[in-house]
């Protein structure tokens, strides 16, 4: 055996082991030189400013608006200088869900981070609300109370008072809105963007605009002599009973087959008004209710609307589903079950094992 080759391994170990560990060394070193390169540029990212100049914009972030799509519209508008550092400076402060939509004055020659504290405070010059097809009122009223927007016993008194001078409201052709009627189906339901300054007044004056630029371009054209007043009435029960479009225009068809034929709507939505709230089922009591908005017992529409329809429910009242149909019922699971008689229907509440219209 030679025993020169065996004196040379542990040599050659020992240089591959200080070969390995060199190697490791110099990697290592690499690794924080580019971390410290990347954290400084990133910290210099967050520190710096777009515009040193630059003048205040006029910010705006929508309800649901993706983290991506405001880094954009933010680098767009000058306001940070690179959307990606600003998408991860918010994952690395995990923050990325935490924005606050409204409407800010933002400038250009702050830096990033300011940017993004200024966004996640939440300390805007506007807010966005939103309210609901369907809600009454006091739903509305308690809502923006709820949110800290107005004092929902103002916010009534004002809806009730309905001292406001729009064309609608009038009780002159075509509207008839009988004087003295609260502004109950005529606050359009939709998303708002208002100022947080903004009072009860404000409010229900920036809804109504937004009732008149629906009514005029939509519901003006397809009035067809009948009276906006009867419409959103219509509509406001619509809205309770149906689910879609196509649904409520059925319902709308056959509720004025009934009117025309001098039978009552029979609508237990609008009893739920009556009460004051929506419960599981109505007893026979309820249903014997002495007011003019129970529709099983008088004759015609109610006095007026019973909440704020939304546009699908005003489009059905004014383009209902010519039908032959006079009843309705929902089954189980959601379906609409119409008949021409009311033996048909009859037959329909045992198949289905409910009652309904």
């Amino acid at each position: 055996m030679d025993e020169s080759l065996d004196e040379q391994k542990p040599g050659a170990l020992q240089r591959f082991i200080k070969f390995v560990l060199i190697s490791l060394l110099v990697l290592i070193i690499t690794a924080g030189v580019a971390i410290t390169a990347a954290w400084t540029w990133y910290d210099r990212s967050l520190t710096s400013v777009p515009d040193p100049n630059g003048e205040t914009v006029t910010f705006t972030i929508y309800p649901g608006q993706s983290v991506k799509g405001i880094a954009s519209a933010l680098k767009q508008n000058g306001l940070i200088s690179d959307a990606n550092v600003f998408r991860l400076a918010l994952k690395i402060q995990r923050k990325d869900g935490s924005l606050q939509a409204g409407t800010y004055h933002l400038s250009p020659a702050s830096s990033m981070q300011t940017t993004i504290d200024s966004l996640l405070s939440g300390k805007n010059e506007e807010g966005w609300i939103t309210t609901l097809s369907g809600w009454r009122i006091e739903d509305i009223a308690t809502y923006l109370e709820t949110k800290g927007v107005v004092d929902a016993a103002v916010f009534i008194e004002k809806a009730y008072a309905a001292a406001y001078e729009f064309p609608f409201l009038s009780d002159a052709p075509p509207y008839f809105k009988p004087a003295g009627q609260s502004l109950e189906g005529y606050l359009f339901p939709d998303s708002y963007l208002i100022p947080t300054t903004a009072t009860a007044d404000d409010i229900i004056e920036i809804m109504l605009n937004n009732f008149q630029d629906k009514f005029d371009s939509t519901i003006a054209p397809l009035q067809n002599g009948r009276s906006l007043y009867d419409i959103v009435t219509m509509a406001s029960i619509v809205e309770k009973e149906g689910r879609d479009l196509e649904e409520k225009q059925m319902i709308a068809g056959i509720f004025y087959n009934r009117l025309e034929l001098g039978m009552t709507l029979g609508s237990d939505v609008t009893i739920h008004y009556i009460i004051g709230n929506w419960k599981a089922s109505l007893t026979a009591d309820d249903l014997d209710i002495d007011s003019p908005y129970n529709t099983r017992t008088h004759p015609g529409l109610p006095p007026g609307p019973i909440a704020s329809p939304g546009l699908d429910s005003l489009i059905a009242a004014v383009e209902p589903t010519s039908t032959d149909y006079l009843y309705f019922l929902a089954d189980k699971d959601g379906i609409m079950r119409y008949a021409k008689t009311n033996a048909e229907h009859e037959a329909n509440k045992a198949r289905y094992g409910l009652s309904g219209q």
